[in-house]
């Protein structure tokens, strides 16, 4: 799991960070110990069948650990400059749950996740994200 330390700022989208993730993104796998105490899943809401990467920014009160629900998908992240956390999933994507959540402090209507990209499995970008979005829910209420 990642953690991250996250502030509530508004981000921007960067349509190089797809093509760039590999090298500006961090892809360490290792455990990282967090006195996380809420658990939440990042639900991707698609219109479409063959999604292949996202890219979105995660932003919140305090930190946050993450990890994808799916062995298939890779994670690349990076903390940016305002606190916000820019994050791209690339794999075989579809409706559902993309990432677990542990929320350090707070509830999960005081974080944000704000979908910026969405590429088919043939990495072409989508030139529109109508019905498109990414839903942070509780488990355990």
């Amino acid at each position: 799991m990642r953690t991250h330390a996250l502030r509530r700022i508004g981000g921007t989208g960067l349509v190089a960070v797809l093509a760039l993730a590999s090298t500006a993104c961090s892809d360490d796998k290792g455990p990282t110990e967090v006195g996380g105490d809420r658990a939440a899943l990042l639900v991707l809401e698609t219109p479409g069948t063959d999604e292949g990467a996202l890219l979105f920014t995660l932003e919140g009160p305090e930190s946050v650990e993450f990890d994808a629900v799916s062995s298939s998908h890779q994670i690349f992240s990076r903390e940016m400059p305002d606190g916000s956390l820019r994050v791209v999933v690339i794999g075989d994507l579809a409706a559902g749950a993309v990432l677990a959540l542990t929320l350090s402090e707070g509830q999960t209507d005081e974080y944000e996740a704000t979908l910026e990209q969405v590429a088919s499995r043939q990495n072409a970008l989508r030139t529109s994200l109508a019905g498109y979005s990414l839903v942070i829910e509780a488990l355990g209420d």
